[in-house]
């Protein structure tokens, strides 16, 4: 398959690609490489990568866990609580960060069963961890 311009497909397709391509390296050196967000136009793809340190217990050193250990003992959660799991509507969601321009919903989880992305207020995660 030879790309001649690119739309939405072709850049899902791309940056599999190129994760897939690049999970080798990120085993070798004991990292997390992600696809962040993209932009096309025509013929160019230009395609963020994050890289992150693998911490002892297995989570990545993302910005958003970096942000959580370091503001949430400010809204009544404790650094501790990274990595934490709490149930609510029949789903267990596990604490994966604090997003810091999200004033309204900051705590930022993954779904164990499907590791879709959730946020939250911090109020709601802190009565949900009692």
């Amino acid at each position: 398959m030879i790309i001649t311009s690119f739309d939405r497909n072709h850049c899902r397709l791309v940056s599999a690609r190129v994760i897939a391509t690049l999970q080798p390296l990120a085993q070798e050196l004991g990292v997390q490489i992600k696809a962040g967000r993209g932009s096309y136009r025509g013929g160019a793809f230009t395609l963020k990568l994050e890289v992150a340190v693998i911490q002892e217990g297995g989570q990545a050193a993302t910005r958003e866990a970096t942000d959580f250990l370091r503001l949430a003992k400010y809204h009544g959660l404790d650094p501790e609580h990274l990595g934490a799991t709490f149930t609510t509507g029949g789903n267990t969601y596990r604490i994966t960060g604090w997003r810091t321009k999200a004033r309204k919903r900051p705590v930022q989880s993954v779904r164990v069963d499907n590791g879709k992305l959730y946020v939250w207020p911090a109020a709601r995660v802190v009565g949900l961890l009692a």
